[in-house]
């Protein structure tokens, strides 16, 4: 089983060299307030979880494209 310990430094190298796509920007800023605007809620899930209020997002947005009412 690969771990990700073993695949940080990858991971790493393809975060700090990601470059948005001019075409793209303005979904992934779109995307990226729809985060932004349920963050308060997204750190109570944080702060009982334990897990990351941006990945908590992350997961809502690809779920229900952030809508509370889903």
């Amino acid at each position: 089983m690969v771990s990700f310990r073993s695949l940080k430094e990858g991971y790493e190298h393809n975060w700090a060299n990601l470059i948005v796509r001019m075409e793209r920007r303005e979904q992934a800023t779109a995307a990226a307030n729809r985060l932004l605007n349920g963050k308060v809620i997204y750190q109570q899930i944080e702060s009982k979880s334990g897990v990351p209020w941006w990945f908590v997002g992350l997961f809502h947005y690809r779920e229900s494209y952030c809508n509370f009412k889903t």
